[in-house]
């Protein structure tokens, strides 16, 4: 989790594709995943639908009664295959901390990613989204190899005006952080860390990745050449 520009975009496949773990985890974007049932006409991309044609909000979010069952059984899909999941983002406000938690879509540990404002400002002056799938990039290191997604990227209306920036980042700690408050409840305040990502995007996954693969904290499957690979303990 982190806050607009933070660099979840950037970190994922870095952390995704390093240390001990490095392909024992499958990337869960729910944005992503609505979308695609969206497009494809699925069941409950039909539900979706109906509930965006019935909403008046300008940022509708589906109730948890809608997508949590989706989600869950995205997720136990996942780990029926042998695999972990790295869950972006997650509930988004304390309201909704208990339905995930009552769905049993609990992670082992949480990652929180924490910006220094300046640096914020200057990543979203590069970031760029896709329109067709939302899917965010950068123009700092991490652009899509289509060159016809390139030539449909368009720069995000709240991501020109700085302080529209620093807005959304103190909206993101104040719904936020009593989120993670929940969670360091309920793991315990070691499964939760708070990484400053002021440094680059492999210093900060090194840290990321070393965290994730202390001794303990992790369950892996089968051994290779001294190296444990498998899936994050559920």
């Amino acid at each position: 989790m982190g806050p607009p520009a933070s660099g979840k975009t950037t970190l994922i496949p870095l952390i995704l594709g390093g240390g001990n773990h490095a392909g024992a985890m499958t990337h869960v974007r729910p944005g992503k995943l609505f979308a695609e049932e969206r497009a494809q006409g699925t069941p409950f991309g039909r539900r979706l639908d109906a509930f965006y044609a019935a909403t008046h909000d300008t940022k509708p979010v589906p109730p948890h009664e809608l997508f949590l069952p989706f989600i869950r059984a995205k997720l136990a899909a996942i780990e029926g295959g042998g695999s972990g999941w790295l869950l972006e983002k997650g509930p988004r406000a304390v309201e909704h901390y208990q339905p995930w938690k009552e769905a049993g879509i609990v992670p082992d540990k949480v990652v929180v990613l924490e910006v220094d404002p300046e640096v914020v400002v200057a990543r979203t002056r590069g970031r760029l989204q896709d329109p067709v799938t939302g899917q965010s990039y950068n123009r700092m290191g991490n652009m899509p190899e289509s060159e016809e997604v390139r030539k449909r990227l368009v720069q995000r209306k709240d991501d020109v005006d700085i302080r529209t920036v620093l807005e959304r980042i103190e909206r993101f700690k104040d719904k936020y952080g009593p989120v993670m408050d929940l969670y360091e409840r309920d793991l315990g305040p070691l499964k939760v860390r708070r990484f400053s990502t002021s440094a680059s995007p492999a210093e900060i996954a090194a840290s990321i990745n070393a965290w994730l693969d202390e001794e303990g904290e992790m369950e892996w499957g089968e051994e290779r050449e001294g190296q444990p690979r498998g899936r994050i303990k559920k």
